[in-house]
């Protein structure tokens, strides 16, 4: 399935529609939908924070392939910044010991399976996958 979301925080709203039809159809499990989901929020809310001046629209593909559901957003017209490079979050520390931010992408490397970033001609390319039980 594929999806165009517009960059605002409004489109929340769709993308998660978009997400229970693509788990209905591929009658995902209850726990595999919300962890699908939970990263997903993070990975777009991150594009509209971080990259507001990008593209208008955010496409967003999801499939299930060989046993595993894998999801792609993409993020175009915008700087290069690799997500998946972001410093690991130190949780053993107390709360005020810890740096801020950072924590949402600590649970999308937690939560999936593969986690994966492109960047070509502008375009930051997503993959997330979650391996299907």
């Amino acid at each position: 399935m594929k999806g165009l979301f517009a960059r605002d925080w409004a489109a929340l709203a769709q993308v998660f529609a978009f997400l229970d039809e693509f788990a209905a159809a591929h009658r995902l499990d209850e726990p595999v939908r919300y962890t699908v989901a939970l990263a997903v929020e993070e990975l777009f809310t991150n594009m509209i924070k971080y990259h507001g001046d990008g593209a208008p629209e955010i496409p967003l593909h999801a499939e299930v392939v060989d046993g595993a559901v894998r999801i792609v957003l993409e993020d175009h017209d915008v700087e290069r910044f690799d997500i998946t490079e972001v410093p690991a979050r130190d949780i053993d520390k107390p709360a005020p010991q810890r740096r801020s931010g950072g924590l949402g992408i600590h649970l999308v490397r937690e939560m999936m399976d593969d986690f994966r970033y492109e960047y070509k001609d502008r375009c930051g390319t997503i993959t997330i996958v979650k391996r299907l039980e």
